[in-house]
């Protein structure tokens, strides 16, 4: 989704830095051409990465508050946006009264970049104490699925996983395909037990005589459906809450 987000703030600048006026503090969307001089007021002397980041975090504020898109969520509320065309800044009535820098700096506070240096950390640990071993393509799949052999040396079970894979054919050294996926696992991983994942890989290995596989651990999930990664990826339906457990 944040591509999305990207490609519309491209479009969105475009149009909101067409103009060489710049004047006020709070942002007036009483017509596009004070909303045009709001904003590059705001952004005066900023880089173009703190550009981006400001418009990003506006188009969020604007789309939490417009009638026609406050209750729609991801691309549906783009969609939305992108039919009303530049009317959408200026028909936001009373739910854009108070839009000022400081509500749109606080947005991009609140989606901040996460602390890398904590989760790579966890991540370091966790791929440590959970090892994957024998991945394989399996001899009965199509080609486009692998196995692999996890142990779970955590003092808590496992009940979901993300893993990254990368597949080699015939000691090529550019992959055949590479990419993430899981899911659930079926009773789980208890501390100490050593169970064997089935995951698609979605590769064509035919063509080659040989494959080897590469498998890391993008993130696990406890009990609870709880990340052990802080704010790490997740799936649709799962806590949004970080496991207290820890990588112990």
């Amino acid at each position: 989704m944040d591509h999305i987000y990207k490609n519309s703030v491209a479009a969105i600048a475009a149009f909101l830095f067409s103009t060489s006026l710049a004047f006020g503090q709070e942002i007036d969307f009483t017509s596009t051409e004070t909303f045009q001089e709001a904003i590059i007021e705001m952004t005066d002397g900023k880089t173009d990465e703190e550009k981006e980041a400001f418009i990003m975090a506006m188009v969020r504020v604007l789309l939490s508050r417009h009638p026609d898109t406050k209750d729609l969520e991801g691309f549906a509320g783009l969609m939305a946006m992108g039919e009303l065309g530049e009317s959408f800044f200026t028909t936001g009535g009373e739910a854009f009264d108070g839009i000022t820098a400081d509500v749109i700096n606080a947005e991009i506070t609140a989606v901040a970049p996460k602390d890398t240096a904590t989760q790579d950390t966890v991540l370091s640990c966790i791929n440590e104490k959970v090892t994957l071993g024998n991945p394989r393509f399996d001899d009965e799949s199509d080609g486009s699925w692998y196995s692999v052999d996890v142990t779970n040396n955590l003092t808590w079970p496992i009940r979901a996983y993300m893993f990254n894979y990368t597949i080699y054919g015939d000691g090529r050294s550019v992959p055949v395909a590479e990419g993430n996926g899981g899911g659930e696992i079926s009773g789980g991983i208890e501390p100490g037990e050593t169970k064997t994942i089935r995951s698609w890989a979605g590769a064509n290995i035919r063509p080659y005589t040989t494959t080897s596989v590469e498998v890391t651990i993008r993130n696990l999930f406890d009990v609870e459906k709880r990340s052990i990664l802080p704010d790490g990826p997740s799936f649709m339906g799962f806590s949004d809450e970080d496991s207290p457990r820890g990588c112990r």
